[in-house]
């Protein structure tokens, strides 16, 4: 009995012995790939905490730029509508000085720049019903330029009294008035109608094979150097208007935000009384044609009025908008960035305070955000494997 029960404990252990082996072996294995879960967890940690790794190189190709928060002056900002107008001064009638049927010298149409004294139109009087209206006051003309001659040689000779004298000469001046528009015209009877000033089409009042009359209206020039930026203030904001200097704004068709200041702008009028049926007091600004304005296009006006204290002032561009939450993201290091939201304050449609979230010193991306919220997204740590 007591060899048996010693027998049965020397097979017990030779037992245990080969799983301890066999154990061994598994932990070591899983060790392995316990580190690696350690490595894999510690980019996900990192992820989690808002981390994001970006190698310089790559934030420079995808116009990543940091800049440190510096405090400065901003001012106190009005978000209004406006539009874009033509100034008074700056336009001028062009009229037919002849009867006649219009004919376009090239392209004419609105919005298209001219200079001044260039052919727009031609009207051709020989086509009218009636006749020839150039030839009919060329020779009206001749023969009271002919009959006012004979008269004037008999007046001197004490011939043909005063009366006959005068008459003779009101109707040769008139003739010639009536053919004066005419003596342009070419054979054909055309005759050139030319732009008075330089500027742009603002609006063609006639097409191409309309019959006019002498003095009808055929277009309207419009200096483009010079518009008005007219911003449209609710009553409720009349108080802000005092203290209004300068504006930015930004138009449907252009992803540019425009500055009164750097188009040479000023203040015009700040209105005291608002129009019949409507309840916005207008704001006009004088400002240059940068060249991509469009006379009659509405605008999304910033007044901005007097200044306040040093301000965290961050450009609209260092922001990331999701779902309504505002963000900018903070470097770390030279390779670490972190997500931080933010709240706001004013915003002028160039630069937006930070009243927090962020704070004077740090370093912030302010032009490439939405490149790095993309890079940052798309980077995605592949799961490990190890095959046996």
């Amino acid at each position: 009995m007591k060899q048996t029960k010693i027998l049965a404990a020397a097979i017990a252990a030779t037992f245990l012995c080969a799983c301890s082996s066999h154990d061994g072996g598994t932990h070591d294995h899983n060790g392995e790939d316990a580190h690696a879960t350690t490595t894999e967890h510690g980019h996900e940690e990192d992820q989690h905490q808002g981390l994001i790794v970006f190698d310089p190189h790559r934030a420079a190709e995808c116009g990543v730029t940091v800049d440190t928060v510096r405090k400065k002056p901003f001012a106190r900002v009005t978000k209004v509508t406006g539009r874009i107008a033509a100034t008074n001064k700056g336009e001028a009638s062009v009229v037919a000085p002849a009867s006649g049927i219009v004919q376009f010298a090239g392209t004419l149409v609105e919005g298209m720049g001219v200079g001044s004294g260039k052919v727009l139109l031609t009207i051709n009087s020989s086509q009218v019903a009636g006749g020839d209206m150039a030839e009919m006051a060329r020779t009206a003309y001749e023969i009271a330029k002919d009959e006012y001659e004979r008269i004037k040689r008999l007046h001197a000779d004490k011939i043909v009294t005063d009366g006959d004298y005068n008459a003779a000469k009101k109707a040769y001046e008139e003739a010639s008035i009536a053919y004066r528009p005419y003596q342009t015209s070419n054979d054909g009877g055309n005759l050139a109608v030319s732009a008075p000033i330089q500027g742009f089409v603002k609006q063609c009042l006639v097409k191409e094979g309309d019959y006019v009359e002498t003095g009808q209206q055929l277009l309207t020039i419009a200096k483009s150097d010079r518009l008005h930026l007219i911003a449209e203030v609710p009553e409720r904001h009349a108080a802000a208007l005092d203290d209004v200097r300068s504006a930015n704004f930004r138009t449907a068709y252009c992803d540019e935000t425009f500055s009164t200041d750097e188009l040479d702008g000023r203040l015009v009028s700040v209105g005291r009384t608002m129009g019949d049926g409507t309840f916005y007091i207008p704001v006009v600004f004088s400002i240059r044609n940068a060249g991509q304005l469009i006379e009659g296009s509405y605008a999304e006006v910033f007044l901005q009025s007097k200044e306040t204290d040093d301000a965290v002032v961050l450009p609209v561009a260092a922001l990331v908008e999701e779902e309504g939450t505002y963000s900018v993201y903070k470097q770390l290091d030279e390779m670490h960035y972190k997500k931080q939201e933010v709240r706001l304050g004013g915003n002028d449609g160039m630069n937006v305070e930070i009243v927090a979230g962020v704070e004077e010193g740090e370093r912030v991306v302010t032009h490439g955000a939405y490149q790095l919220k993309l890079a940052a997204s798309s980077s995605v740590i592949p799961p490990h494997t190890h095959d046996h």
